[in-house]
């Protein structure tokens, strides 16, 4: 396939199908969260998305799979200013931390990846500053897929903004909203 085909079928089926595991299906099925491009194989002449690799995977309770969706539901507004609701929330999905500021600023970047700034930037940056206190065992490979996910958008911007030269942004939250509504219905 070619490069533009490959990022339109990830940006089109991979990164709606991992959300669509993780915020709907987690607590029933493996949710896949391992999804770098090595892990997808796009068919362009059958039109075929395959998923590989499925070593790295999880089930999530309830409450956190609904703490995950109302993550994504908040921070897909673009008023999401309330740290300490972002906080609260992250906190039942399983990411503490004892400054709600941080940890709402976090989340914020990890779910919202801009040209400049990637998921795994967010974290390195909390890693570095010390202020995440715990990350449950359970969730440490959801945050790991986030960040991985964050940096394909990253990358996906700037391919767009140096052939196009224009600023296309790609949230994460936004993309998912649509799963995370879903997930709450469930």
């Amino acid at each position: 396939a070619s490069m533009r085909e490959a990022a339109g079928a990830l940006l089109g089926c991979a990164l709606p199908f991992v959300g669509w595991l993780l915020l709907c299906k987690s607590t029933e099925r493996l949710a896949h969260v391992d999804p770098h491009p090595g892990n997808f194989r796009w068919d362009g002449a059958s039109r075929t998305l395959w998923v590989l690799d499925w070593g790295s995977n999880i089930v999530l309770s309830s409450e956190r799979r609904r703490a995950l969706c109302l993550l994504v539901l908040l921070l897909s507004e673009d008023t999401a200013q309330d740290d300490g609701a972002i906080a609260d929330i992250a906190r039942i999905a399983g990411i503490r931390a004892d400054d709600e500021q941080c940890l709402a600023h976090l989340m914020r970047g990890m779910m919202n990846a801009s040209l400049h700034h990637s998921a795994q930037d967010a974290l390195n940056a909390a890693a570095v500053d010390g202020f995440l206190s715990d990350v449950d065992d359970c969730v440490v490979p959801v945050v790991r897929c986030l960040a991985t996910l964050g940096g394909l958008l990253k990358e996906a911007q700037r391919r767009i903004r140096n052939d196009t030269q224009a600023h296309v942004p790609l949230s994460l939250a936004a993309l998912w909203r649509p799963f995370a509504r879903e997930g709450l219905r469930m």
